[in-house]
């Protein structure tokens, strides 16, 4: 799990055995289990974009964690009460894939899972790791391509696009960010629902957040450019029918480059062994108790030498009277 006063975000991934009626899929009655973190690290990023006249300060919070091919996963956010009037993006593999406002909760903690990508009105497609194939020059393998059309229809990546302000997220896109999550936050500066009748015109069109085919299979020269030890990408399940989409809104942005972002770079387990990656960060809890164990296990141990010494001293006593 990272977590830091804007929020905690983690990954799940699905844990229905083979040969379940679950499987495949995931459904409401999916089971998960939070996946295991490595080399968690936090750090404070600035750059100075040509677009803006100040350099920008914004938080990042970084970790590995481990993918399985064929496996589904969803991402998991919980949002502290104090927070209000934000955005959530997900960027994967360098493509924006949901985009989600958040306003006043009444003083109320919110937990709720990202899992699928909106197809159309009413159906969707799960997120799921997939093994990424390198062979030679074949119909259908080369190279992963980038395009505006990949990313969600709602998002923020068309605003920034034709507003020009693209420079400074040029490394969430695109090649640079295939084999990682991303979960940017936004400040926002204004905020209004939609009316009934521009919720019909969106809703009118049917195309949710549209279709969008990851590669599974690239060239030698291909995998050059991806980054080091991507083996596994993520692509989308079977389309399955959902529920309609909430409420939509008008949004502002305060800046157009998050003030804080999560990122999960996920790679196989063999990746992670072989570039001694698979370290686990105690937790504040583990931390204690290995510290509150270590006062006992002292006291014990002095206590021993305590009665040693004791024992000494009878034994050369004894032999002193003989």
């Amino acid at each position: 799990m990272l977590r830091s006063s804007t929020a905690k975000v983690w990954l799940e991934k699905c844990t229905d055995p083979p040969g379940s009626k679950t499987k495949g899929p995931p459904t409401r009655g999916s089971k998960y289990k939070k996946t295991a973190i490595y080399l968690p690290s936090k750090s404070t990023q600035r750059s100075s974009p040509s677009t803006h006249p100040k350099p920008i300060t914004f938080k990042t919070n970084e970790a590995f964690v481990e993918s399985s091919p064929e496996t589904y996963y969803r991402i998991k956010l919980s949002i502290p009460r104090h927070l209000k009037s934000y955005c959530v993006q997900i960027i994967i593999d360098g493509v924006e894939q949901n985009t989600y406002v958040e306003t006043s909760r009444y003083f109320r903690t919110v937990k709720y899972p990202i899992s699928a990508r909106r197809t159309r009105k009413y159906t969707y497609r799960h997120f799921q790791f997939s093994k990424l194939s390198v062979k030679d020059s074949a119909p259908g393998v080369g190279d992963y391509v980038f395009n505006d059309s990949q990313h969600c229809e709602n998002g923020y990546m068309g605003c920034f696009k034709a507003s020009g302000d693209i420079k400074l997220i040029d490394y969430m896109v695109g090649k640079k960010a295939v084999g990682t999550i991303r979960v940017n936050f936004y400040k926002i500066k204004k905020c209004r629902k939609m009316t009934p009748d521009e919720n019909k015109k969106v809703d009118g069109r049917d195309d949710g957040d549209g279709e969008w085919v990851p590669c599974q299979a690239v060239d030698n020269i291909g995998a050059l450019k991806l980054g080091a030890g991507v083996e596994n990408v993520t692509t989308l399940g079977p389309e399955v029918r959902g529920t309609e989409p909430g409420v939509w809104y008008h949004v502002q942005l305060g800046t157009w480059h998050p003030f804080e972002t999560f990122v999960f770079k996920y790679r196989p387990h063999s990746v992670l062994k072989e570039n001694n990656l698979l370290v686990v960060k105690p937790t504040r809890f583990q931390k204690f108790t290995k510290f509150i164990k270590k006062i006992f296990s002292f006291s014990k141990k002095s206590k021993k030498s305590n009665e040693l010494e004791g024992s000494d001293e009878k034994f050369n006593e004894k032999v002193i009277s003989i």
